[in-house]
């Protein structure tokens, strides 16, 4: 159906939203008339909420001395709010939030692509291929995760990622390769299961299947490769995955071996630009995908990297939009991670407001206690696992206080460090307990606060920028940013056919172990 109409029928029971009606009616949504937009690049910032904002500017203006009047690339465009519940839940997963983005309607959580009933639903992406659009998707995760899966795949379970693979590079419900740019992490479930570090249950090699049966004319593995790709449409269509699995944090990151986010979306800009045909422009969403791994294990450090990562991509971004004219910048997150607060309650005294010594209100907040942190807490961890298994024998204690000291830059008492290896001990499986302990040693210096491991319910920031960008104001569910960009490039979503459905729903007691397992994810800080 095109929308060629303002308004948009919003009548919703509950959790559940209306799916688009033939003839819109009802509320009008500000700034949807068509107006010369070109080109769209949707910035997502996973898992990124307003506090997540509040907290990188006043660390980035204490660590750098900037003025207290400062403002972050995405302070000067913020023009409202979005509202993030998914179909089944109050709390959205990116799985159900990226098909609200691109699909226009409400689904479960750990739906990618499909209806709430596991109907295949067409996406802006795929409508924007059918109106001759150039489009490319980028993320710091793996390709196949669950927002920029949202965008160009169809399956009821986010964790299929093998199939979500396929999908991705043409072997699709669809009948063809839907994207021209595809860049980020997870390689492994590319490589055919011969190779080691593969997550393919079977022998199919999809590099080699890009460029033999759906048309990839370049496909990079490594950050000389893909350097080495020039930055115009003879580069088209260009696929790039950098690691077996998520790309590192930016804390973390070798320049050497991985792009950066803002790196990938220069690439992508330039290759796109370059390649719309006919006068026709393009579609891009560019994601920030780590803010909201930080986010899960409660690791400030990665955290305000990655969103000043997303920052520099953001400032790139308004650039290309300043010189080019005819393009809309829109930034939005699915939801926000960690439920983090800039303050917290230290101890049992503070419950009513009162310090120990002083009986003032504790107004506290110490970004100077982060200044020094020089490695996730992803990275931390897993050098304490493998110094752990490398010598069992060993003093683990000395080795992980040094450790501390030296990424950290901070004094740590040794109770500190004994809580830390008795974290590492209580794991099991893939648990994460090391990185939560490593994390509280920077949150309890800089009284930073979280309330979960998982996602919360609270609304996220809006932000638009470049042509009719200005129109766009107020508070908005997640499925009417879809339907701003239809409106914008002048999308027909029935243009995109479907030649078979979905794969079934998982079996009820499939259905029951995943919530289980899910649970347990996020009593354990996971984000795999």
């Amino acid at each position: 159906m095109k929308l060629t109409s303002a308004c948009i029928i919003l009548t919703a029971t509950g959790l559940v939203s209306a799916q688009f009606a033939p003839k819109p009616k009802g509320k009008c949504l500000p700034g949807t008339s068509p107006s010369g937009v070109k080109n769209v690049v949707l910035l997502i910032s996973d898992g990124f909420g307003p506090a997540s904002q509040t907290t990188a500017r006043t660390f980035f203006q204490a660590r750098d001395k900037l003025p207290y009047e400062w403002k972050s690339p995405l302070d000067d465009i913020i023009v409202g709010t979005v509202r993030t519940k998914a179909y089944d839940n109050w709390i959205t997963d990116s799985a159900s939030a990226a098909t609200a983005y691109a699909c226009g309607v409400k689904t479960f959580n750990a739906g990618i692509g499909v209806t709430f009933d596991n109907q295949n639903c067409p996406t802006i992406l795929e409508a924007a291929k059918r109106s001759g659009l150039r489009t490319g998707l980028v993320t710091t995760t793996r390709v196949t995760h669950a927002t920029p899966a949202g965008f160009a795949a169809h399956v009821p379970e986010r964790d299929w990622e093998a199939l979500i693979a396929q999908q991705l590079i043409g072997d699709n419900p669809t009948g063809g390769r839907e994207l021209d740019v595809l860049f980020g992490g997870g390689a492994s479930y590319f490589f055919p299961n011969t190779t080691k570090g593969s997550k393919r249950d079977d022998a199919r090699d999809l590099h080699a299947e890009a460029t033999t049966k759906f048309g990839w004319k370049n496909v990079a593995t490594t950050r000389a490769q893909f350097d080495a790709v020039p930055s115009d449409k003879s580069a088209l269509p260009l696929l790039a995955t950098f690691t077996n699995s998520h790309m590192n944090y930016e804390i973390d990151r070798n320049s050497t071996l991985e792009p950066s986010l803002a790196d990938m979306t220069k690439k992508a800009l330039d290759t796109l630009k370059d390649g719309s045909e006919n006068g026709k422009g393009f579609f891009l969403m560019v994601e920030g995908g780590r803010i909201d791994h930080a986010g899960h294990i409660n690791d400030p450090a990665g955290h305000l990297h990655d969103i000043k990562a997303y920052w520099d991509t953001l400032e790139l971004v308004k650039k290309f939009a300043d010189e080019d004219g005819n393009t809309l910048v829109i930034h939005v997150s699915d939801h926000e991670t960690g439920g983090l607060t800039v303050a917290r309650q230290m101890n049992a005294n503070q419950k009513d407001g009162a310090t120990d010594d002083s009986g003032s209100w504790p107004y506290r907040w110490f970004p100077e206690a982060l200044f020094k942190a020089t490695a996730s807490t992803e990275k931390l961890a897993g050098l304490i696992r493998a110094e752990a298994k490398a010598n069992p024998a060993g003093d683990l204690v000395t080795y992980a206080k040094n450790l501390v000291v030296k990424s950290y830059g901070i004094d740590v008492k040794d109770e500190e460090i004994t809580n830390l290896i008795a974290a590492l001990k209580r794991e099991r499986g893939s648990t994460q307990f090391t990185e939560w302990a490593l994390g509280e040693l920077l949150n309890s210096r800089a009284e930073l606060g979280w309330t979960t491991h998982g996602h919360s319910g609270v609304d996220v920031l809006l932000g638009t920028y470049g042509r009719t960008g200005a129109s766009i104001r107020g508070s908005y569910e997640n499925t009417e940013i879809s339907t701003i960009i239809q409106q914008r490039l002048n999308l027909d979503l029935g243009t995109v056919k479907f030649a078979y459905p979905p794969p079934p729903m998982p079996a009820p007691e499939a259905l029951a172990r995943r919530a289980e397992k899910k649970a347990q994810e996020h009593a354990y800080g996971l984000h795999n």
